[in-house]
């Protein structure tokens, strides 16, 4: 397939967009599952601990059962998993505030508004996550599911008033260049840096485009190039980091 046809290129975007809802529905149903395997297991050794404990006379009454020890460990180890996670992850966008920020608008807003708050999106979505060492890291892998989709989620939002088909046109014309280029050329002329940032923020979430940091240059990944040229149907999708 070819780029120049904008109403193609339209209908892989939202194939795309697919892909990233469904990726959401089992990054959170899975992750939520997965959080319970610390709690299960820490439940089991306090209860194989209290079953031996009656074992040698030490019982009174009827034995608890396990699930009241499994409830316990949920209410205490769940919430202490998701702290340990966001603290890996680091607060959202805080660090980029505090690097491009000062005033922390983009924690603030609810939908991109300039060219700058873009490449703090980039910032994010490159931003690495912290190794925690140990079996904490296993315990941490369904909070991480979790965490990761619901950031996710937050960074789509700031994009969700763009223009779908201004996208397809944007993407022709960085496919057109041969390296990057300034933000400020895309803007047609009574076109608004809103919105323009807003469709620049919507095809850098779905890895369609590059953004510099400063938000002052875009361009197409050669991964995305070969994305518009995949068989339908054949569209991979990339986890923002």
């Amino acid at each position: 397939m070819g780029m120049d046809n904008p109403g193609q290129i339209l209908a892989r975007l939202r194939e795309r967009e697919g892909w990233f809802r469904l990726r959401i529905f089992y990054m959170l149903t899975g992750g939520l599952g997965l959080s319970l395997l610390a709690p299960a297991l820490i439940s089991v050794l306090f209860w194989l601990a209290y079953y031996e404990w009656r074992q040698f006379g030490h019982a009174w009454g009827e034995a608890a059962p396990w699930w009241w020890f499994f409830a316990g460990c949920c209410v205490v180890v769940i919430p202490l998993l998701y702290r340990m996670e966001i603290k890996a992850q680091g607060p959202f966008l805080v660090s980029e505030a505090k690097e491009f920020d000062a005033k922390r608008a983009l924690q603030q807003a609810k939908v991109v508004v300039s060219f700058d708050q873009v490449g703090m999106i980039a910032a994010a979505l490159a931003h690495p996550r912290a190794t925690v060492s140990g079996l904490s890291e296993v315990f941490l892998f369904g909070p991480r599911l979790v965490v990761r989709a619901t950031r996710q989620i937050r960074l789509r939002r700031l994009a969700r008033q763009a223009d779908r088909n201004r996208a397809a046109i944007i993407l022709q014309a960085l496919a057109a260049a041969p390296g990057h280029v300034p933000t400020e050329s895309l803007l047609k002329e009574t076109e608004l840096q809103q919105s323009l940032a807003r469709v620049l923020a919507y095809l850098l979430f779905f890895d369609w485009i590059g953004v510099s940091h400063d938000g002052d240059k875009a361009w197409m990944p050669t991964e995305a190039r070969e994305a518009l040229h995949a068989a339908p149907g054949a569209l991979g999708v990339t986890t923002p980091a």
